[in-house]
């Protein structure tokens, strides 16, 4: 992901929540990395832009800190979820870079897989992160005195990769408006063009935490 700062706000709602996407698999975080305190769960409309011009909301099960107001997102679930929906409205956009970068309000969010809202309307009902980190890990073990335990490397996407749904079933274009209620492509590549030009720019770091 491109680091770029931000230089203009896409929802008209104020920033909600630092958001943290978790490359590893197996790490839940089931205590914030950040205080230690338990983590609960909460379930909301993630906003996701998909390059080049998809947008789309999950309505994912985040891991979320009261304390620290950090959602963390599991990566490669969030990727199953993009390449099973991509699958049936474009295959050729898995692969793409793509950001989550903010919240949908529920509301909206379910009037919309229903009724679909005007392309001006739901920049009313967004809400962006007030941050967005890439989760590092360092590894467990013995180091010497002064050294820094070396960083446990993400292991690779299994399904968002380029050239890899030959032989998946797809459904044709005309079945969009039938996604499961679990997402919705929020605007039509059609709508897209006045909106380009007003997508937020966020910058995004990667923080790293030593291994309990």
């Amino acid at each position: 992901m491109a680091h770029i700062d931000l230089r203009k706000q896409f929802g008209n709602l104020p920033p909600k929540y630092n958001f943290s996407l978790n490359p590893y698999p197996e790490e839940r975080f089931s205590k914030c990395p950040v205080c230690q305190n338990k983590t609960g769960q909460r379930k909301l409309p993630l906003l996701i832009h998909v390059h080049p011009k998809n947008l789309i909301a999950l309505n994912y099960t985040n891991r979320y800190c009261q304390h620290c107001d950090i959602l963390i997102g599991q990566k490669h679930e969030i990727e199953h979820l993009l390449t099973e929906k991509f699958l049936e409205i474009n295959p050729e956009i898995i692969g793409n870079d793509y950001l989550v970068f903010g919240t949908v309000e529920k509301q909206a969010w379910r009037e919309n897989i229903n009724q679909p809202k005007p392309v001006n309307e739901m920049p009313n009902h967004i809400s962006e992160f007030k941050s967005y980190k890439n989760l590092r890990m360092t590894m467990a073990g013995w180091f010497r005195d002064g050294q820094d335990p070396p960083v446990m490397e993400p292991p690779p996407s299994k399904e968002w990769l380029k050239g890899k749904t030959q032989g998946r079933k797809n459904r044709p274009w005309q079945d969009v408006d039938s996604m499961a209620p679990c997402s919705r492509l929020l605007f039509p590549v059609s709508s897209w063009v006045p909106l380009r030009g007003c997508l937020p720019q966020i910058s995004s770091s990667q923080e790293i935490f030593r291994f309990p």
